[in-house]
């Protein structure tokens, strides 16, 4: 496993992140309108060798994730939550 667990990058595929994303924060909240039922986020790795997971599916770095319709874990990184606006 790599010496550094930190990601370089988290984006969504719609909604807004929040707060921005730092290497060392742990916890968002996406934003997104009532009218969405999923969203996919792309996680990207600061250094390569260690397995990125999004509900419990290996996703490889810089690649999407696949439609996440309520809540999400990255596991070993992140956890996200969603609200509706």
């Amino acid at each position: 496993m790599a010496a550094n667990l930190y990601l370089s990058g988290l984006t969504v595929s719609t909604g807004t992140l929040s707060p921005t994303f730092a290497n060392t924060t742990f916890a968002y909240t996406v934003a997104v309108s009532s009218a969405t039922t999923s969203i996919a986020v792309t996680p990207t790795q600061s250094v390569g060798g260690s397995t990125i997971k999004v509900n419990g599916t290996t996703v490889a770095s810089g690649n999407s994730s696949g439609a996440i319709s309520t809540g999400c874990r990255i596991k070993y990184y992140y956890y996200c939550s969603y609200k509706k606006w």
